[in-house]
């Protein structure tokens, strides 16, 4: 294999070997399929189509790349859903009136709930250990035993759809071999030793990996949020090569260096995470892989790959000076998570400890512990619209409507405690609306998705015979709700306490007004309430109690209650990007946001408010219990690059993460910016096109921004200056 350094400076041009079937053909057929739905139960025709996808479509190789695994069957699977999902759908006027309401509410985007077939990390561990050929075996095993008519179709997709991948297998390693290319014959040896057997080599373990993400994420259309503890995965391989094969931890790292490549052509929407250090206390939390791919990646620093790095009190300073260093030098791409606060927020909701202890966080914070399905996604909840509509009546300030509880008007409001009890009736409406508006997804899921690749791969799924979408097969059918815009309601919430309750400026029906004008004519108070009144996010007790007070009450009414699935709904505490969207149909707020400008980012501070310094941002995001969020949560940091400057800075930016997540931090990020930097950038993105920033919850370009979001962080990096 020729050396990564020759190679690495070249991007993968990959070009395509075509299938019995083109994609037009493939995304025709699954469209036909979809719209001959009769009403019949997903499972089967859905293996079908995945089956054929596997067995006719082309096949992407690139010069110089030691693995194969892509292919042109993305989107074919998800047409099929979408013309179910069409079949399924209800008009307003076939609904009644109660379902009526939770669609306005959820066009007004206060609350939302769907389906969420898309955060998993399937079993790698199985995966590997048994191999492709494994499965098959196991399940034509089992297939004997099944008197149950719905168990015999089970393990019969099962069956159908891990021999086409064999079949797969071996048409990729077919195609490396044609090009007379060293590397590529590299990956086509290794496809046909996994074709019937389990990965022997850490090369192996890698092409193995790299080929089940390609199935489930893009041909299967059920998308793999994380690849596992990937030290803990390869270890047992590292260990084989270094013994048996006399490799050197140069010739590891070469090899990795070319897996990352690999993924990161993928260019996956939010990144392709994997984690680092174990979870399960038992275990020691590294081995001597983690600080090998630890450094690799961050040297790499390929923008479409991220690390969660699991913080365990017995953690080395190695690690975390090496997690330090790279942040500080603009390496982006890693996120803390506290190993101890998730396991229990997992355990709270029902988890039992040996599963919640070995969890793996799926996309950007959100945990799932072994054997379960979290749909991490599936609710959203405004914590800002609960606001509008507790000062305006029960009303939208834009549209005037009602959909969540009608509540006094604000002229028969005469304290701050009553409005923070109406403040709290809507957020209980709130989530009855997300719960019901998701428990009626849920009933149709079994329309819509199966699985029977990560079906395989859940020992729970795989041996009781039931498909984990489909049949509700995973040991955890748990469904989550996401809280949105914490910071501007609190900022909202302690504006109208100081100016209308305690200074008594004017009246709220006033104040309300000037809110229905978009601050039209009041800029004067605006400016005063955006700069001058204290902040969430700055360590102000008086201001910190109304989040403790908003977010554990919600918590309260989310977590643990049932949902449709033999599950139980799960809080976070998150935004990413839909905070955007949400702020586009939120009215202008007290806080001094403008009508339809973006609500808080994740659980720290509205944007630049935060002006009292990283230690007191983190103390006010921790005045709450962070084991309410077995779905996740996140204080986004930005410091200036002088803070962290020399060994003095990278020392007092490991204090800081560690003190943080000892005193019970659920998860942090840090972007380390230079304001003069990102506007150099922002005027000659040509000249700094490898700059990378963390986005809500993931890995960008700065020079592939909007304007608008280029601007947030240079005023971020100003701020932090």
């Amino acid at each position: 294999m020729k050396p990564f350094q020759q190679t690495s400076k070249l991007p993968l041009s990959f070009f395509s070997v075509a299938g019995e079937k083109t994609h037009d053909e493939l995304i025709s057929r699954a469209r036909t399929a979809g719209q001959n739905f009769q009403g019949e139960k997903v499972t089967v025709q859905y293996s079908a189509l995945v089956s054929e996808v596997m067995e006719n479509c082309s096949v992407l190789i690139a010069k110089g790349d030691p693995f194969i695994s892509m292919t042109d069957g993305a989107g074919v699977l998800s047409e099929f859903s979408a013309e179910r999902r069409k079949k399924l759908e209800l008009s307003d006027e076939e609904s009644d009136a109660y379902k009526t309401r939770l669609r306005k509410g959820q066009r007004a985007c206060a609350f939302q709930g769907h389906e969420d077939f898309g955060h998993t990390c399937p079993d790698f561990e199985r995966i590997l250990s048994v191999g492709i050929s494994g499965i098959v075996k196991e399940a034509e095993s089992l297939l004997k035993e099944q008197k149950s008519v719905e168990k015999k179709e089970f393990y019969q997709s099962v069956i159908r759809v891990w021999k086409s991948a064999r079949s797969l297998a071996l048409r990729m390693a077919q195609a490396g071999e044609k090009e007379n290319d060293e590397n590529l014959s590299v990956a086509a040896e290794n496809l046909r030793f996994l074709a019937d057997n389990p990965p022997k080599t850490f090369m192996q373990a890698l092409q193995l990996i790299a080929l089940y993400y390609e199935l489930q994420q893009n041909i299967e259309d059920t998308p793999v949020r994380s690849l596992g503890k990937l030290d803990r995965l390869l270890y047992p391989y590292y260990c084989h090569d270094m013994e048996k094969s006399n490799k050197k931890e140069e010739d590891i790292e070469e090899e990795f260096s070319y897996f990352l490549r690999h993924i990161d052509s993928y260019k996956a929407c939010a990144n392709i995470p994997f984690a680092l250090c174990e979870t399960r206390k038992a275990l020691p939390c590294e081995n001597a892989l983690t600080l090998i791919l630890l450094r690799v990646t961050l040297r790499c620093r390929f923008s479409n790959i991220k690390i969660h790095l699991n913080y365990r009190a017995d953690i080395s300073d190695e690690v975390m000076l090496a997690a330090g260093d790279a942040i500080r030098s603009g390496s982006n791409s890693l996120v803390f998570i506290n190993s101890d606060i998730t396991r229990r927020a997992l355990e709270k909701i029902g988890i039992q400890r040996e599963d919640a202890e070995d969890f793996n966080i799926v996309g950007c914070y959100e945990p799932c512990s072994r054997e379960e399905i979290p749909c991490s996604c599936a609710g959203r909840l405004n914590f800002l619209k609960a606001v509008e509509l507790a000062v305006n009546g029960g009303k939208d300030l834009l549209t005037g409507d009602s959909y969540a509880t009608d509540t006094p008007d604000c002229e028969a409001i005469t304290s701050f405690d009553e409005l923070m009890d109406i403040v709290r009736m809507q957020l209980r409406a709130f989530a009855e609306g997300c719960i019901e508006s998701a428990k009626e997804r849920e009933k149709v899921q079994i329309y819509l998705h199966a699985s029977p690749l990560l079906s395989a791969t859940y020992r729970t799924s795989f041996y009781g015979g039931k498909d984990v979408y489909a049949d509700y097969g995973a040991k955890y059918n748990n469904t989550s709700v996401c809280g949105m815009g914490i910071a501007s309601a609190v900022d909202s919430l302690y504006a109208i306490k100081e100016l209308i309750f305690n200074r008594k400026r004017m009246s709220l029906s006033d104040f309300v007004d000037i809110l229905r004008k978009n601050w039209e004519g009041e800029e004067a108070l605006r400016i005063y309430i955006k700069n001058r009144l204290p902040k969430y996010g700055n360590n102000v007790r008086k201001v910190d109690e109304i989040a403790e007070n908003l977010v554990e009450y919600t918590a309260n009414l989310i977590n643990g209650k049932p949902n449709a699935r033999g599950g139980v709904f799960r809080f976070a505490l998150f935004s990413v990007d839909t905070r955007f969207v949400l702020g586009e149909r939120t009215a202008a707020s007290a806080d001094g946001r403008l009508c339809g400008e973006p609500l808080s980012k994740n659980a720290g501070a509205s944007s630049c408010a935060d002006k009292s310094g990283l230690a007191a941002h983190m103390l006010s995001v921790l005045s709450y219990d962070h084991t309410c969020f077995p779905d996740g949560m996140v204080l986004d940091a930005t410091l200036h690059s002088s803070t962290v400057s020399g060994e003095d800075g990278l020392k007092a930016l490991n204090t800081a993460v560690i003190t943080y997540l000892k005193k019970g931090g659920f998860a942090l990020h840090i972007n380390v910016l230079d304001a003069e930097l990102l506007r150099k950038a922002q005027k000659n993105p040509e000249l700094y096109s490898n700059l990378q920033v963390r986005l809500c919850g993931w890995n960008v370009l700065f020079s592939s921004l909007s304007r608008r979001d280029q601007d947030e962080f240079i005023a971020q990096a100003e701020a932090a200056q």
